[in-house]
């Protein structure tokens, strides 16, 4: 559009005007759709959250309370039709009370593994002695707390989507 007269601008700037009002009530329009959308679908996401939870802390205490006739000491998991279940060792962080005392002991008991025991800033490195056994641990004051075991599951979730997809056809 080329505007040659005073009422041409005049007549554009009416246009613009409403044009402006038109594209405000569409984004009115917009934004209720997405507020109504978003309160639909957060209500499903919160009523799905808390299944999972749910389902996840009742298969979790299953293994626990079952965990002795569930596995023995050559099968820590169990496939099941739609996932695997299984108990996982975890290993509790290393208390190191006095460092200084813990890095002499290393050098003097483990001299071969101090390079890698040690780090530069002379500290011990807990990732390396995670792996040590607690005998050795103690020579070089550190206490592991108590292990536990803790439940794992895995969804199969492929499986699971087949089905679905067949139920609803």
């Amino acid at each position: 559009m080329k505007i040659k007269q005073l009422q041409d601008a005049d007549a554009a700037l009416g246009q613009y005007a409403k044009a402006q009002v038109a594209l405000a009530s569409v984004e009115i329009a917009h934004n209720k759709e997405v507020t109504q959308i978003d309160k639909k679908f957060a209500a499903k996401s919160k009523a799905l959250s808390k299944l999972l939870t749910s389902l996840k802390t009742a298969v979790e205490n299953f293994i626990i309370a079952n965990k002795d006739w569930l596995f023995n000491a050559n099968s820590r998991s169990m496939r099941l039709l739609n996932g695997t279940i299984g108990l996982r060792e975890a290993k509790s962080p290393l208390e190191i009370t006095d460092p200084d005392k813990t890095m002499l002991l290393i050098r003097k008991y483990f001299p071969d593994r101090a390079a890698l025991a040690i780090r530069q800033r002379e500290e011990p490195a807990k990732t390396v002695l995670q792996a040590w056994a607690d005998s050795d641990l103690l020579k070089v004051s550190i206490t592991r707390e108590e292990t536990s075991s803790k439940p794992w599951f895995e969804p199969n979730s492929k499986q699971t989507s087949k089905r679905a997809q067949n139920a609803s056809k």
